[in-house]
């Protein structure tokens, strides 16, 4: 990211490619969005693997 970032120059070329701003910040507002989705879901299944396993009769 960083090489990519320094390749470019610099960030307002990197997002030139945003035709207005409130794209960009649609971008950046969804991106953060996914990630705190994302680890809401892993912590979800994560609960309900370690419920399973309780629940679940020893098979060894």
């Amino acid at each position: 990211m960083v090489r990519l970032i320094s390749l470019s120059g610099s960030l307002l070329e990197h997002f030139a490619f945003f035709q207005n701003r409130k794209m960009l910040y649609f971008f950046v507002l969804s991106h953060f969005l996914n990630r705190k989705l994302v680890q809401l879901f892993w912590k979800m299944l994560r609960a309900n693997i370690g419920r399973c396993a309780s629940e679940a009769p020893d098979i060894s």
